[in-house]
């Protein structure tokens, strides 16, 4: 899903079904989304992400966590979105779809 998208979603582990749907919904709702799973977390992929997410100049990052991941693409020099969730509640979705039309209307 990475046909010049503006935004994109990356994730991991068990938010990345989430981040999916949510990228799904976006898509499906004419937005310009693309989505990106990370399986190696370290070390971190840096090459892999700049060449799969050129072109864009977003990227939210939906964790369970208190935004760690988001850090990492921050070093990269890229404008970032942290959605961080504390608990171990897991993120829906419809959160992830609200923080992304917020960012792209």
């Amino acid at each position: 899903m990475e046909d010049d998208p503006e935004v994109f979603i990356a994730s991991y582990g068990c938010t990345a079904r989430s981040a999916l749907a949510a990228v799904k919904m976006l898509r499906w709702d004419g937005y310009k989304v693309g989505f990106l799973r990370l399986v190696t977390l370290w070390p971190f992929p840096e090459g892999a992400i700049k060449n799969a997410i050129r072109g864009a100049n977003t990227i939210i990052v939906p964790e369970m966590n208190a935004g760690y991941m988001a850090n990492e693409f921050r070093m990269l020099g890229l404008n970032v979105v942290p959605i961080p969730k504390l608990g171990g509640e897991m993120l829906t979705p419809e959160e992830i779809y609200n923080v992304a039309r917020g960012i792209i209307s």
